[in-house]
Order: structure tokens, then sequence, then C-alpha cells
């Protein structure tokens, strides 16, 4: 099977009071390339040497017309040094051996920031050294700030794949810091899933509970406590204890009129053993077993919480704050929070950011924005001529009078002579098609 040439037509045209032939797409472009596109803005410029004659030219041609035109214009070598020439010319070597990916198409990122911002792909070098202006209008309009700061200076193409990952990891996390749904309390309903203590319980509890509300334990523990003493002394006499609990009340206690009737004979420790640390004061209590009342106030007991072993579950946390705070996390459920926490930090963009992200491309899916438009209307010089690209196409563009113009260069328009400009004044993708004098192009029926 022989080498099938590609081949396209050319069309004369009038522009700015000379004829000039511009190329027109053919059946196998999909979208203007951006080779047809640099060659229509030198044929603009009368800067590439097509006889205007010629009704088909191939694309090697074209190629080789392009590679022409990088040797010309860059072979001027007033007033430069040897070393900037020689890398000039390695420059112009590299960007033709690059021409033959303009005929399929560059894969150009877009930048949101400026009419001219692209992550940088080394095809942009051709259109710097045919100094011809590459532009886009996808820009974020400045006044809407949280927009701006979620894109900040990444690609189309990394905010894209951002936005993939956010999805895949929304579908493994389904709950979220930013949901609107009703808060819930996953520390209570992971601990009582569990079936271990909440931490926020745990604290809410109070040793200095009522006398007349002794729990059932510390009933139970003060029995065993005089049960001990009473072993311990062998002398005394059982009418104590009998008299003892004659005394006690309905829910356990001493009653107040028998404490206060008795004392207590102190112990006496000489000080100075004391001192020397050999001895411990006697640890105040509220009663001894004969129901009389300690000397000694409870504040200067020298007792230690850190010295016994915790009553329940979590009440290290509530004795020992500090060290619990140190320590955690103490519970269970916290553990896997934690770790849910940890997680949720691998995501790039935060999902307020990815809602942005997905707005702004959903309402400028056109690839231009309002904003974009003003900026190309004023950042392009008055009969500036350039290259325009929007959704993957590369377009010729011509400011003129303040207005913006893109070449008509669709193959349909080859029959029609009149028709040689698309006006671009909205940004929706309707345009209205012009005569050479820039006027409204009008059918004839």
């Amino acid at each position: 099977m022989g080498y099938l040439e590609v081949m396209h037509k050319t069309k004369l045209i009038q522009f700015l009071g000379r004829t000039t032939p511009i190329i027109l797409q053919n059946d196998n472009d999909n979208g203007s390339s951006p080779l047809l596109a640099i060659c229509n803005v030198l044929l603009l410029k009368n800067s590439l040497n097509l006889e205007p004659d010629t009704a088909e030219v191939s694309q090697e041609m074209l190629l080789s017309l392009v590679a022409q035109r990088l040797i010309d214009s860059n072979s001027n070598a007033n007033n430069k040094n040897v070393g900037f020439l020689a890398n000039q010319q390695r420059n112009v070597a590299d960007a033709i051996d690059l021409l033959p990916r303009l005929a399929s198409g560059i894969d150009l990122n877009i930048k949101f920031r400026r009419i001219d911002d692209f992550e940088f792909v080394r095809e942009r070098a051709i259109f710097d050294l045919l100094e011809i202006p590459l532009y886009h209008g996808w820009i974020v309009n400045p006044q809407e700030v949280d927009t701006l700061n979620a894109i900040g200076s990444r690609s189309h193409k990394t905010l894209r794949r951002e936005l993939l990952a956010l999805e895949a990891w929304n579908a493994s996390h389904p709950y979220r810091e930013d949901s609107d749904e009703d808060t819930v309390d996953f520390v209570a309903a992971t601990t009582a899933a569990l079936g271990v203590p909440s931490p926020s319980i745990s604290r809410c509890i109070s040793f200095d509970a009522s006398p007349h509300n002794i729990r059932t334990w510390e009933m139970e523990e003060e029995a065993k406590l005089l049960g001990a003493l009473n072993l311990s002394e062998p002398e005394s006499s059982p009418a104590s204890v009998i008299d003892q609990q004659e005394h006690l009340t309905d829910n356990g206690s001493i009653s107040p009129d028998k404490i206060s009737q008795e004392t207590v004979n102190e112990s006496r420790i000489p000080d100075e053993e004391i001192s020397k640390g050999h001895v411990r004061k006697p640890l105040t209590c509220r009663t001894d077993i004969r129901g009389e009342q300690c000397a000694e106030k409870a504040e200067s007991c020298n007792f230690s919480f850190h010295d016994s072993e915790p009553m329940y579950e979590g009440e290290e946390c509530v004795l020992n704050p500090t060290t619990a705070q140190d320590q955690e996390p103490q519970y269970e459920g916290e553990i896997i929070l934690a770790e849910l926490s940890a997680k949720s930090s691998k995501a790039e963009i935060t999902p307020r950011e990815g809602e942005l992200i997905r707005n702004f491309f959903g309402y400028s899916d056109t690839q231009l924005t309002l904003y974009g438009f003003f900026c190309l209307q004023n950042g392009l010089k008055e009969h500036e001529i350039c290259v325009f690209f929007r959704n993957n196409h590369f377009h010729t563009m011509f400011r003129f009078n303040g207005e913006l113009y893109i070449l008509a260069t669709h193959q349909v328009y080859y029959d029609q002579p009149d028709v040689v400009w698309e006006h671009l004044n909205e940004v929706n993708g309707n345009t209205v098609l012009l005569t050479a004098d820039f006027e409204e192009f009008k059918a004839q029926k």
C-alpha cells in the first residue's frame, strides 16, 4: 500500500488591502491543528512563501515551509555573541525535529491565571521561535476568591486527577468532616459499641459523694475496714461494736450525734521519727471503729492517689488529667477515630475545594470564561495576530478595532468566498459570520 499524502485546500481572502491564501481544514481534521493555525498566522503576516494560485498544498509542504521560516527568522547574527548563536541554532534544530507533532496536535495543559499561562511543553519553543503568541481564555475571576485559592497555580490535568482521587477517597470514607448532616458524636457512639467507658462520662464523676447517697461498694469497703480494725484491737469490748451499730443510720452512715459526743485519742508519735521519714502520720478517716472523729483534717493527709490502683477503668483520666493527655488516645474508640483522621490527610484537596473546582468546570465548560474573554480583549494589541487555544482546537485570532475575530477555516466555507471571519463576542460558542470587511455575512436566498 502506497503512502497517502495529506492534502489541504486553500482559499484566497482579502486582508487589510491585500490578497492572501489561507489553509482550510480537511475531512480528516478533528478541529483545527496547530500546524494550520501557525501557517495561517504566518500567511496573514505575509511571512510564508505560498503562491496565491496554489489550490491545494500537502502537509509535507507546510512542514517544510514552517521549517524554512524557523531558520530564516533566527539567522540574524547582528550584535549577538557566539554562545547565544550556538544556543539558538540548537533550539531551532530541536524545534524542526518537533514539527511533525504539529500535524497531529500537541498536548497543551492550561493553567487558569493568565491568557498565556500554560504548563511547559517542548513544542512551545516553536511558537516562541516564530514569535507567535499562544493564548487561551479559561481564566478564573480574581473576585471569586475561594475558587481562585482552591485552583491556585495547578493545571487542568492536575485538577482533574485530584478530583478523581477525592472521589475515590470519598467512596471509601463516607463520613466527612464537612458533612452538612446533623453532627454525630462519633467518640460516644464508638466507645458505646465497643463496650468501653467514655472519657467524657468518666470525667464527670465526683469522688465527693454526698453521705446520704453512699454507693453500695463504699458501704462494703467500710464494713471490711471496720472488721479489720476490730481484729487488730483484741482488747476492745464487743459492747463498743454493738454500741457503734446502734448509732448507724438507715443508709449505713454513723449518726452525727454520736460522732460529736466522742473524740479520738490520737496515737502519739515522736516528731523526730516523722521528720526522719520512718513512719507516716495516721491517715485521716471519717471515723474509727468506735465512731470517734479524727482530729486532723483531710488536707494534712499524706496519702497519694498515684500509689493506689485505679478504682475503676478510666479513673486515671480523672485523677491525673496531665498524664492521660500525654498518653492519648486512652480508649479503643479513640484509637480507631485517630486512625481514620490520619488517613484523611492523604487527600490532596479538601471536599470544599473539590466542590469549588467542580463548579468552576461546570459553568465554564466551553473553556472560555467571561473574565477570560475580557482579558483577551484587553490583552491583545490592535492588529495583533495570535493562536487561540480552546477545547483542544487551535484557531487563528485577530484583534481589529477592539474586537476579536476567529479566522473561518472550516472546509464548509470553501464555497463561500465571502465568509472569512467569526466574531468572538460570546462565551457560549455562538458566533456571527463576517466578511473580509468585518461586516455581517448574509447568505443569498
